[in-house]
């Protein structure tokens, strides 16, 4: 790129995509020898939600990362969260069911992962609605910065490390927030 004498590369490309590309290439929006040069090998996945056997193991696999980061966070986790997990559709797949996952975790009461926080997390993720209230960013790190400072006991490195931010950092939102003991 930006050269101007021609040079030989040997590259793989992945591409992935959840459009059907046949009825793009009906439409005109999308080249058909493209197409052919990308389709060397194809994998169509179904949907996470119509893979049971999949969510579990993801789920699993996902906890699992989160608890070997933060092994203080969750002593236990009850199957009955993966049968809950189960009735969602996941429409952002492996991400969204992550993206769960960390909400779980972060909103319970340490180191059990309480049923009702789950359901109501779920029941948001599952349900939305033009009513379901918008919490601006402050407010959703405030509430982090509480619910992680309680789970470590007020230890202001582990805080810090689990919330990814320096211990400065910590210190000033303490102070903007004024969570100040």
């Amino acid at each position: 790129l930006g050269g101007t004498k021609e040079k030989k590369i040997d590259i793989r490309l992945i591409a992935a995509t959840n459009q059907n590309i046949e009825s793009l290439i009906q439409e005109g929006s999308f080249r058909p020898e493209l197409k052919f040069r990308l389709n060397v090998l194809s994998i169509d996945l179904a949907p996470l939600k119509n893979r049971d056997d999949d969510l579990t193991l993801l789920v699993l696999h996902i906890l699992r990362g989160l608890i070997k980061k933060n092994p203080e966070m969750v002593k236990s986790i009850k199957w009955d969260l993966i049968k809950s997990l189960k009735t969602l559709t996941f429409a952002g797949n492996v991400r969204e069911l992550e993206n769960i996952l960390i909400r779980i975790i972060f909103q319970s009461n340490f180191p059990e992962l309480v049923e009702n926080t789950i359901q109501s997390i779920l029941k948001e993720s599952s349900s939305p609605s033009e009513t379901d209230e918008i919490h601006p960013l402050w407010r959703v790190e405030k509430h982090a910065i509480i619910n992680t400072l309680k789970a470590y006991g007020g230890n202001i490195s582990k805080t810090a490390e689990v919330l990814e931010i320096s211990r400065a950092s910590l210190y000033r939102k303490i102070k903007k927030y004024n969570l100040e003991s």
